[in-house]
């Protein structure tokens, strides 16, 4: 992976519009500036754009810039011959944020080129950038990223964990994978034999059942014979009976309709008689009104009469009812015009009181705005000066707690070597003559036992003067941290009215224009009230409807309608109407033809009576002949019922024998396949055995202590030669590193995997652990370089970039020499080597420089080539 662009906005210190670093051409380059300015920040930036991850960080929120709510970080860079980009973006809301992230891909690395891989959620298009840099966050800052403060990620873990993390870099997690794989399968592997032993169980205890079954079915055989035959001899008598009962059965139906047609005969002739006799009562109220003929139409002519007046003097009502209606509507229509008018001269009588009443306010709300105006324009100076303090604050305590830090590294480096130097002197104390190393065991001179006490001395001398810098440039941090704070807190008490005079100006200039509308609407408003008064005086209001109310009135006097005799005409119709003239009249012209027809009606009915009499007495004979047949009928019902209960009887138990025969040869034959069932679950038992052990060969063989442990021991000489090489340069030759991957147990016979470091130097070989300050570094760097070109050689990862941060603090002057030295020799091993330090004097040591600089506003990086 080799850095072309890197783009960021909003993030940690940088603020505002996007801070661009364009490494194009940059092969080595330092990056410098004050302590706080955001160096770290860039590097921090590259991980969290690639992995979601940076130093001392958990929550994403916590990267976005002060008073921002979103941040976003754009990194374009190559593997191969492949240009690539990563964007992520972070908005925050409240309590609850959003992470947007996309990789593309492009031939050229230009505009217009680019083509997403991303995929269709964050975690997946993670999962596609790390196949694509084959590794992940751990991976990266234990090699190629020597992160501030951090030079000894992979030295001071244990050795187990240095295992792991060289297992990472070497692509070891595949035989992990592997190994769980294999594992997983023979799990299964042992599951189905499990399985298998139940089932074969079961199999063999249903097939100790087949002596029993095959007796049991001979049996069931026997019995269906005899029950068959029953059941035939029970079939033959049941036909007989029910031939008979048919039979009965028939001359039952025909009594039943023998007395359904009897009775039907009776109600023909019960209503014949009753309409004889309503025929008679027609014809006696025929003859009566024929008797009344000439005073039913005299009557009937005067109610004709009557009428005629009547529906008269309806009509001329109806009329009048008309125009009346019409008046009271054109009078309402008038009464309504005024009151509109007099609704409307009172409600601008009102409107323009009330606009004089408010006018009267508007110059106290002129000088209320002037003062709110005054206060909010200081408030707003204050709240940038707020911005500047905030942005102070944060960077000084980024340099407190590096600064703390490095105190505490101090104070630790200088107890263990006071305490090395205390071992010696006790040791040379004792023996003055020869005195051998507490530590390593090796012997010391007398000469040797003073250039060591010399070198201890002075190594304590510089780490107290490097102390009491440090402290007091911590105190001073300290001091101006708290006046910041102070500061913020009395800025932000201030500021805390901001809101609600921002919230009264919008309120006074509202109700200032609202008082010019209302001045304009005063001045429309007085003669349109002069002019409604004018109108409602001079009655100059609904002519139309005045006009139409004198036309209907004269019509109404023109109409003339007479209400009593019009009451006088309506009793007597209704006199008329009780006695029923008119009814009367309709029967008196139909009542002759009506009556000639009734007699002719009568005479038919009476024939028809005598007919339906002579079929009755024939139908009754009939039933007396078949009464005595039926009587044997239920006696032969109820044996036929009694053969037929013997026959279902029979007809059961047969069908039962039947299925449990069928039962019990299809538990034989499922016996049969039970047999050859058990030999094929044999088989397959053996094959699942056979399958596991492999299997768990397989899982051992993936395992850390197998090919992974090959892998790493083959790989070990390598990073060694690579380290010492490096070391060589620093020290000219003095010390060496030699890995050990195995070493004796304590309460056993055998060994022990492990992952041990030592180092030797003019006193011996000593553990790592017992190294610290500018020796202890060197050391690590030089593990460091070595791990980086290991992953940058590894096939599929192309990790050819080298980022050392802060790593010069801990070394006198010749140990910094050496150090910029040791990575001049290696730079044509990697594309681009990125040196970020604070230290002044080690700026001009590069080709080309790229300045941090802390402003008000956010870091600003800016570009210096170097000689």
């Amino acid at each position: 992976m080799i850095p072309v662009r890197l783009a960021l906005r909003n993030f940690m210190c940088y603020r505002g519009e996007p801070e661009v670093l364009d490494l194009t051409g940059v092969h080595v380059a330092c990056l410098s500036g004050e302590n706080g300015a955001g160096k770290s920040a860039l590097l921090e930036a590259i991980t969290w754009v690639l992995w979601g991850k940076a130093r001392d960080r958990s929550i994403d929120d916590e990267l976005i810039s002060k008073g921002a709510s979103d941040m976003e970080v754009d990194y374009h860079f190559m593997l191969g011959s492949q240009h690539y980009r990563v964007l992520r973006k972070r908005s925050r809301k409240g309590n609850t944020g959003t992470t947007i992230l996309d990789v593309q891909v492009s031939p050229t690395g230009e505009e217009g080129t680019w083509r997403s891989l991303a995929g269709g959620a964050v975690r997946e298009t993670q999962a596609r950038i790390n196949d694509l840099l084959k590794l992940d966050y751990d991976t990266f800052i234990n090699s190629a990223f020597i992160m501030q403060g951090r030079a000894d990620e992979f030295t001071v873990k244990n050795p187990a964990d240095r295992k792991k993390v060289l297992a990472g870099i070497l692509g070891l997690d595949e035989y992990d994978r592997l190994e769980e794989l294999a594992r997983e399968e023979a799990r299964q592997r042992k599951a189905r034999i499990i399985e298998l032993d139940t089932h074969i169980a079961r199999i063999e205890q249903e097939l100790s059942r087949r002596a029993d079954l095959d007796a049991q079915l001979k049996e069931v055989e026997e019995l269906l014979v005899r029950t068959q035959q029953a059941l035939d001899e029970a079939h033959a008598e049941l036909d007989h009976l029910r031939a008979e009962q048919k039979t009965l059965e028939h001359n039952r139906q025909r009594l039943e309709e023998l007395e359904r047609a009897a009775g039907r005969l009776a109600e023909q002739i019960s209503r014949a008689e009753l309409r004889a006799g309503q025929r008679i009562m027609r014809r006696q109220q025929l003859e009566e009104i024929l008797g009344r003929r000439e005073e039913i139409e005299r009557g009937y002519a005067e109610w004709q009469n009557i009428q005629v007046e009547v529906s008269r003097f309806t009509d001329m009502l109806t009329a009048l009812r008309k125009l009346e209606s019409h008046r009271s509507t054109l009078e309402g229509g008038i009464r309504v015009s005024e009151q509109q008018l007099k609704s409307e001269a009172e409600r601008l009588r009102r409107d323009i009181a009330t606009a004089r009443q408010a006018l009267d306010a508007r110059s106290t709300l002129q000088r209320r705005l002037d003062g709110v105006l005054e206060k909010i324009e200081a408030l707003e100076q204050l709240q940038r000066q707020h911005e500047d303090t905030r942005c102070l604050h944060d960077n000084l305590t980024v340099r407190y707690r590096q600064i703390n830090n490095e105190i505490q590294a101090l104070e630790n480096e200088g107890k263990e070597i006071r305490q090395k130097l205390d071992l010696l002197m006790k040791a040379h104390a004792q023996d003055r003559e020869h005195v051998g190393c507490p530590l390593c065991g090796t012997g010391l001179t007398e000469e040797a036992m003073e250039r060591v006490r010399r070198s201890y001395e002075t190594d304590i001398a510089e780490k107290r003067q490097l102390y009491e810098q440090k402290r007091k440039e911590r105190d001073a941090l300290k001091a101006q941290i708290a006046q910041a704070e102070t500061r913020l807190a009395e800025e932000q008490a201030r500021l805390s009215s901001l809101d609600g005079a921002r919230k009264e100006r919008a309120d006074l200039e509202h109700q200032l224009r609202v008082l010019e509308e209302t001045e304009r609407r005063l001045e429309e408003m007085q003669p349109q009230l002069a002019a409604l008064d004018s109108q409602l005086e001079q009655g100059d209001y609904a002519h139309e409807e005045r006009r139409a109310l004198a036309e209907v009135q004269a019509e109404i006097e023109r109409l003339g309608y007479d209400e009593h005799a019009h009451q006088r005409a309506r009793f007597r119709l209704s006199e008329l109407a009780e006695m029923g003239y008119e009814k009367l009249h309709h029967e008196l012209e139909s009542a002759g033809p009506e009556l000639d027809a009734l007699l002719e009606e009568l005479a038919d009915i009476e024939h028809t009576i005598n007919v339906l009499k002579d079929e009755q007495a024939a139908i009754n004979r009939q039933e007396m002949e078949l009464r005595p047949q039926i009587a044997r009928r239920d006696e032969v019902t109820r044996h036929c019922a009694e053969v037929a209960d013997r026959v279902a009887a029979l007809d059961r138990e047969s069908r039962d024998l039947e299925r449990r025969g069928g039962e019990l040869r299809n538990e034989l034959k499922r016996c049969e396949q039970l047999q050859a069932e058990k030999k094929e679950r044999e088989a397959e038992r053996q094959t699942a055995l056979d399958e596991k052990l492999i299997y768990e060969d397989l899982s051992t063989a993936f395992g850390k202590k197998g090919i992974q442990a090959m892998i790493i021991e083959n790989v070990i000489p390598e990073v060694e030669e690579e380290a010492n090489a490096m070391l060589a340069r620093m020290t000219d030759g003095r010390m060496s590193v030699q890995f050990s991957t195995q070493r004796d147990a304590k309460t056993t016979r055998g060994v022990i995997e492990t992952l041990d470091i030592n180092i030797a130097d003019e006193m011996g070989t000593r553990p790592y652990e017992l190294y610290s300050g500018g020796e202890a570094f060197r050391v690590n760097f030089a593990i460091r370089i070595a791990l980086s070109k290991l992953l940058a050689r590894r096939a599929g990862a192309q990790l050819q970039t080298l980022v050392i941060d802060e790593g010069f603090g801990s070394q006198d002057g010749q140990g910094r020499e050496r150090l910029i030295s040791a990575i001049r020799s290696i730079q044509d091993d990697f594309e681009k080597i990125l040196v970020i330090t604070h230290l002044e004097e080690l700026k001009d040591e590069f080709p080309v420089r790229i300045n941090i600089i802390k402003t008000g506003s956010g870091s600003k990086i800016v570009m210096d080539e170097g000689d």
